[in-house]
């Protein structure tokens, strides 16, 4: 898995646990790297068809965020999740894809 894949699967499951229903979401690569490493816009596409902050409901998203050991998270703007990977998570990565014999 990588740590984009991981990432979508953290916040997915977060999502999940906010609004009690199944949810996939969509990370991409920021677009201002002075913000983070990637992003999310989930929380504002989400509020828009609930009719509610975008803000609050990334704010109820990252509180169930479970992020240990990979990233730290913080909402920007109008109501995006910026993502900043550990980095102890790269080198985990590195570590992993070392001993990767099919490499």
């Amino acid at each position: 898995m990588t740590i984009l894949q991981d990432l979508e699967s953290r916040l997915s499951t977060a999502l999940a646990a906010v609004l009690g229903e199944p949810a996939t979401a969509s990370v991409t690569a920021a677009a201002d790297l002075r913000f983070g490493d990637y992003q999310s816009n989930a929380a504002m596409v989400l509020a828009k068809q609930r009719k509610t902050n975008p803000r609050a409901l990334a704010q109820e998203i990252i509180d169930k965020l479970d992020l240990a050991g990979l990233a730290t998270a913080e909402i920007a703007g109008p109501g995006f999740i910026n993502f900043r990977i550990l980095p102890e998570a790269y080198a985990a990565k590195a570590k992993e894809l070392l001993g990767d014999a099919q490499l």
